[in-house]
């Protein structure tokens, strides 16, 4: 379990970490099944569905608001700007800062 001392920016680095672990693995996976060499990777592809199912799965068990939060900002990172067509600014950040400590608490970790 994270240590409860731990900042809000120090949960957020977590929160950053682990959706750039996410995205380097379902890249991989992309490679791996777009060249047909998943078995030649097996131990790798399948260390690598784990982890996306994990995430996947802890997605799931979160509320709306901290899904597309999760998604949408750590863990796809396309549109810097993108919750504006969502929330207003200043409700995004207090749903943010939320939206983290509720996925952490849900990885159980």
């Amino acid at each position: 379990m994270i240590d409860r001392s731990l900042t809000d920016a120090g949960k957020e680095k977590i929160v950053r970490y682990i959706g750039d672990i996410y995205q380097r693995s379902r890249k991989r996976m992309d490679i791996y099944t777009f060249q047909n060499c998943i078995r030649e990777n097996q131990k790798t592809y399948n260390c690598d569905q784990g982890l996306v199912h994990l995430i996947d799965r802890t997605l799931a068990d979160c509320t709306a608001d901290t899904r597309c939060i999760i998604r949408r900002h750590y863990l796809e990172n396309n549109d810097p700007d993108w919750f504006l067509s969502y929330f207003a600014r200043s409700t995004f950040y207090r749903l943010r800062k939320l939206a983290v400590q509720e996925f952490i608490r849900c990885l159980d970790i």
